[in-house]
């Protein structure tokens, strides 16, 4: 199972499985890490594999729609132009709302052109998520507590 994350920018990367969390626990920020950069999304769940999938049978494949947020660790040393680096490699840095919900209008033909985006070049399964990353992101740290819905939250440890 694979977790596709596509940015505002129009680019996307693959998250492993291991980055999955369904439940609001805290979140262990490794050593050489100073922070997280987390940024809300809202994600589909994959109901049937695909491939170079057109965005008018892109409906065919959500099994349904969720709330959840994706987290980057921010590393102490900066790059070569000096910005900060960051991973998204982190077990359970991608926090979702199991809830499921159907989809429809504008939400459907955002997740359409996602589905049909991602399986230009990548094959998608029974079980993937699509996550579609908000482009306001806030920066925490060690000790903060992030509401992750009106009920739940999480601390950084």
């Amino acid at each position: 199972m694979n977790i596709f994350v596509v940015t505002p920018d129009g680019n996307y990367s693959a998250r492993p499985d291991t980055t999955l969390e369904r439940e609001c626990k805290d979140f262990y920020l490794p050593d050489d890490c100073e922070s997280v950069q987390a940024f809300k999304c809202r994600y589909i769940k994959v109901k049937k594999a695909g491939k170079a999938v057109a965005e008018r049978f892109a409906e065919r494949y959500i099994e349904g729609s969720g709330a959840g947020m994706i987290l980057y660790g921010v590393f102490s040393e900066k790059d070569t132009d000096g910005n900060p680096r960051m991973t998204p490699y982190i077990d359970g840095s991608t926090i979702i709302n199991p809830d499921l919900r159907q989809v429809g209008g504008e939400e459907l033909s955002q997740f359409a052109k996602a589905i049909s985006f991602v399986t230009a070049h990548t094959s998608i399964r029974i079980g993937d998520y699509i996550c579609l990353e908000e482009a306001a992101g806030i920066r925490c740290g060690r000790g903060d507590v992030l509401d992750f819905s009106e009920t739940e939250k999480f601390a950084l440890l």
